[in-house]
């Protein structure tokens, strides 16, 4: 006889998990990508799109984060060391600015803002993300979401957060569900043997038309559908 397991906890990423075009299926991400762009508009675009990317991958499963990107374009365009810890602030400054006008206009579609209203009425939700959680904070207040338990960001990576939810909730990781649109979030779930489900996006080409080892959703109201997860 299988043993029925219930979620208690759902924890969920910010970006293009909770920020996603229903239609295009881009979201906060593509913001972010196209914000350096505006940051960095001295040099050149393919040039600097490369520069990005590699830094990205750096920092890539919570080795870093927006201030560690703005160091290694600083190095790699030769900006003095002296230069650099103010170029970081004022970067970043522009960075989050450009970022937060991107994401209120994406917005959070009503699917996903109902879905996040009924689920914090039956459980704990959180937010894990790789965003500082200032600025995390701050788009939640423009978009005008709440019913979180709270946000975890950086300067803590992805499992460590999600370390720091199972002990704040003395529960046992296997009734804790993470939600996230990358291969970093279901490592993370992994990582800490909470279960897992993806979102699917323009972005992550990975996991589309694809079985996967969890299920894959459009939207949060999706979750709604899911009773109880049946443990292997």
């Amino acid at each position: 006889m299988r043993q029925v397991n219930k979620i208690k906890v759902i924890v969920l990423d910010f970006d293009n998990c909770i920020v996603l075009d229903p239609t295009t299926r881009r979201g906060s991400e593509e913001v972010k990508d196209q914000a350096w762009c505006k940051v960095f508009t001295e040099y050149d675009p393919e040039e600097l799109e490369k520069v990005i990317a590699e830094a990205q991958e750096q920092i890539k499963g919570g080795k870093g984060d927006r201030r560690d990107i703005v160091r290694l374009v600083c190095k790699h365009f030769g900006i003095p060391e002296e230069k650099i810890p103010t170029e970081i602030e004022y970067r970043c400054e522009a960075f989050n600015a450009i970022v937060q006008v991107g994401i209120l206009q994406i917005g959070v579609s009503p699917e996903n803002r109902q879905a996040i209203k009924i689920l914090s009425g039956k459980m704990p939700v959180y937010i894990n993300t790789a965003t500082p959680k200032e600025q995390s904070l701050e788009s939640l207040a423009a978009l005008e979401l709440g019913g979180f338990k709270d946000v975890y960001g950086r300067p803590g990576n992805k499992v460590e957060n999600l370390k720091t939810i199972i002990e704040r909730e003395s529960i046992d990781p296997s009734k804790i569900l993470y939600v996230g649109d990358s291969e970093n979030d279901w490592q993370a779930a992994q990582a800490v043997g909470c279960r897992f489900i993806g979102v699917q996006t323009a972005r992550n080409t990975a996991w589309q038309g694809k079985q996967q080892e969890f299920p894959v959703i459009h939207s949060l109201a999706e979750i709604l559908e899911l009773e109880a997860w049946e443990t292997k």
